[in-house]
């Protein structure tokens, strides 16, 4: 986390300005940021024992998708980002069905 964080922020001078700044961090790096060493879950999901069922996404945009109930379908994926706290450097990605 050390080497990650202080590539990724502006490092404030004072000294409560430097602690919201890595409260963030921790914050972003626990909630949001998924790990691939945790198969894809974040600290926070894998502390509490929350698992996911594996999910695949299909990129190519006329690829059938076969759904549990043995239908069919073309889905297409939507990117929501957002960023935590505002700061442009800790974005949160969702990916949700498009419309």
């Amino acid at each position: 986390m050390k080497v990650e964080c202080t590539r990724r922020i502006l490092v404030p001078f004072g000294c409560r300005a430097m602690r919201e700044e890595i409260s963030c961090y921790a914050t972003w790096y626990n909630q949001h940021r998924p790990h691939q060493s945790l198969g894809g879950l974040t600290p926070a999901e894998a502390h509490s024992g929350e698992t996911r069922s594996a999910v695949s996404f299909e990129t190519r945009s006329r690829w059938a998708v076969r759904l549990d109930d043995g239908t069919q379908r073309v889905g297409r994926l939507c990117a929501v980002i957002r960023y935590m706290d505002a700061r442009r450097h800790l974005p949160i990605v969702e990916l949700r069905p498009a419309a």
